[in-house]
């Protein structure tokens, strides 16, 4: 899974179906990441979940996921399937304005 494009995130939160938490990545300040690797932790992001810097488990291909990356001002929130074991298929996207931009 590899995530390129948001400015200035805040939070990065991965969840199964189920709504069980699988890996979430924090930052503070906003920061942008160059690139996001499933399992790598940024420059200038702290993992949160799992705890004490354990690597977020392997994926399962075909399970459902939600993928929340939350900006200063946006949260995009992208659900899809795992397609390998650090892969995610994209089915749907959508995104919630928290304040309009400046």
């Amino acid at each position: 899974m590899i995530l390129a494009g948001p400015k200035n995130v805040e939070r990065f939160d991965l969840t199964d179906e189920t709504g069980n938490t699988v890996w979430v990545l924090e930052a503070k300040p906003a920061t942008t990441p160059r690139i996001l690797l499933y399992g790598v932790v940024p420059e200038g992001f702290s993992q949160i979940e799992p705890a004490d810097d354990v690597p977020p488990r392997r994926l399962v291909p075909g399970e459902v996921l939600t993928m929340k990356t939350t900006t200063e001002i946006i949260v995009f929130t992208h659900t899809g399937v795992a397609s390998g074991s650090t892969n995610m298929e994209i089915i749907n996207y959508s995104m919630k304005v928290l304040k309009p931009s400046d």
